[in-house]
């Protein structure tokens, strides 16, 4: 794909985006597109995070400039799904950085902005979770004028928000609590597959044991947002109680009781 200075002004225009934000959702896309029809890439990934929960799975309610994947199936391809991968994106012009070692990588792709700046695209790979628990599908994004990233390999809605509500409490982030608000509101969910997910990407974690959480770890820091940053946290655990898709305490002191796995699921 080829991206025209002029024609990405007049689509940020458009849509009320800062042209770099813009011009960084159009190269993922791009990029998604070819991970789609490479017959070495697309059999083995699963796209996730909030790019899955916002581009695929909503409707571009926030913008989301990583690429976070699962690798999907046995291990035996995955120097040929990397080098494939990266062979991809150089192809395009982008230039490695560095990649950590270990069962996630980051990688970071630098490119030169049409906007005079020098940026970065993400690609998240997990090695660890490589057997979704409800599927993968093939779905197409919101649209960007006329771009859309097509017969992208999707995890399933349910284990994208039980994991986005995990991030919530584990990471304390101002962009876990909007995924959560989305999450909330979303229309036709299974809560109960919810809870499974959320319980079992729980138990995934290595630094915590999840039966030790409960809603005091839910902590907003005011630092990121300000009356209309909390008023969202207070809906979404509210939203949560009501659904069900966390065990949420009713206390948010360190004295709440803990969540029960078995209750979670239930």
């Amino acid at each position: 794909m080829k991206l025209v200075r002029r024609e990405v002004e007049d689509l940020a225009e458009e849509r009320g985006l800062r042209t770099d934000m813009l011009e960084s959702m159009l190269r993922l896309y791009d990029v998604l597109n070819s991970f789609a029809s490479d017959d070495v890439i697309a059999p083995r990934m699963a796209l996730k995070g909030g790019t899955a929960l916002s581009a695929f799975h909503g409707k571009l309610p926030r913008r989301s400039f990583d690429i976070d994947i699962n690798y999907v199936g046995e291990l035996d391809y995955r120097r040929h799904f990397d080098d494939r991968f990266v062979s991809i994106l150089l192809s395009k012009g982008y230039r490695l950085g560095a990649t950590p070692p270990g069962g996630s990588a980051k990688w970071t792709f630098r490119y030169q902005s049409l906007f005079d700046s020098e940026s970065s695209l993400f690609i998240d790979v997990n090695y660890r979770e490589r057997f979704p628990l409800f599927g993968v599908s093939r779905l197409s994004s919101a649209p960007l004028g006329e771009c859309r990233a097509r017969d992208v390999p999707v995890l399933d809605v349910h284990e994208v928000a039980g994991s986005k509500l995990k991030a919530l409490v584990v990471r304390q982030r101002s962009r876990d609590l909007f995924d959560a608000d989305v999450i909330i509101d979303m229309h036709g969910l299974d809560w109960e597959k919810v809870r499974l997910a959320n319980v079992v990407h729980g138990a995934w974690q290595v630094r915590h044991d999840w039966r030790d959480f409960s809603s005091a770890f839910i902590c907003g820091d005011e630092r990121e947002g300000e009356e209309a940053w909390r008023n969202a946290f207070q809906r979404v655990l509210c939203g949560i109680d009501r659904t069900g898709a966390v065990q949420v305490c009713p206390s948010r002191n360190k004295e709440a009781s803990h969540w029960d796995a078995n209750v979670a699921v239930h």
